[in-house]
C-alpha cells in the first residue's frame, strides 16, 4: 500500500520525511539546497523522479544515491508554446502596442515571421515542439543537434554547425539541456 506525503512548497526539498521512499519533485524548493549531502543521505530512498527536463537545478548530491529520472518531453508543448510567444511578441512588437488608455494609442510597424528563417539549437523533443508549432506560421525551421539524425522533422532542414544555424537564422531557439558541454556554446566568435 502506497501513502502520499505532501512536503509544504516551503520547506527544503532535501528535508525529506525519513519514511520517502519515491519523492516526485520539482526545481523549486531546492535552491538554497546545501552545498554538501545532508547526513544519511539518500536514507531510505529508492528513486527520485522529477517533474522537470533538466537536473542542472538540482544539487549534485541529488545525483549520489538512487537512480534519478526526469520527465523528458512532458513540458515541451508549452515550452515551445512560450518560445513561440516570445517570438511573435518580438516581431509583432506588442510590449510597445499594448495600450490601456485612447492616449497611449501610436502607429508601430510590425514584423511577420512568414518566411522568416527560425534557427533551433538542440533538436529533442522541446526542439521538434518548437518546429512542429513554427511550420504553420510559414516558417523556414533550420536545426542543429550534436547527435545523429535519425528522426528528422517533416520540412525541417539540418545544420551541420552552430555557426551555419546561425548564420542562417531570423530568430533563434536553444533547446540544448544544460550540461558542461552545453554551458557557454554561445560565445563572442559564434555571435
Amino acid at each position: 500500500r502506497r501513502t502520499v506525503i505532501a512536503v509544504p512548497a516551503e520547506r527544503l526539498r532535501g528535508d525529506l520525511p525519513p519514511e520517502a521512499e519515491v519523492p516526485l519533485t520539482t526545481p523549486v524548493g531546492w535552491r538554497g539546497a546545501p552545498a554538501s549531502k545532508p547526513p544519511g543521505w539518500p536514507r531510505g530512498l529508492r528513486w527520485v523522479q522529477t517533474e522537470s527536463v533538466g537536473i542542472d537545478t538540482f544539487p549534485p548530491w541529488l545525483l549520489d544515491g538512487p537512480v534519478v529520472t526526469c520527465a523528458k518531453g512532458s513540458n515541451a508543448p508549452a515550452i515551445a508554446e512560450y518560445a513561440m510567444t516570445a517570438i511573435l511578441m518580438h516581431e509583432k512588437r506588442l510590449d510597445r502596442i499594448a495600450v490601456t488608455m485612447p492616449s497611449q494609442w501610436r502607429q508601430v510597424e510590425m514584423g511577420s515571421v512568414e518566411g522568416r528563417t527560425l534557427g533551433i539549437a538542440g533538436f529533442g523533443s522541446i526542439g521538434r515542439a518548437i518546429a512542429r508549432l513554427a511550420k504553420p506560421f510559414g516558417m523556414r525551421v533550420v536545426a542543429f543537434r550534436r547527435g545523429r539524425w535519425d528522426e528528422g522533422g517533416e520540412g525541417v532542414e539540418p545544420a551541420a554547425s552552430m555557426a551555419e544555424l546561425f548564420g542562417q537564422s531570423d530568430h533563434l531557439v536553444l533547446s540544448m539541456p544544460a550540461t558542461p558541454e552545453t554551458r557557454g556554446i554561445v560565445g563572442r566568435d559564434l555571435l
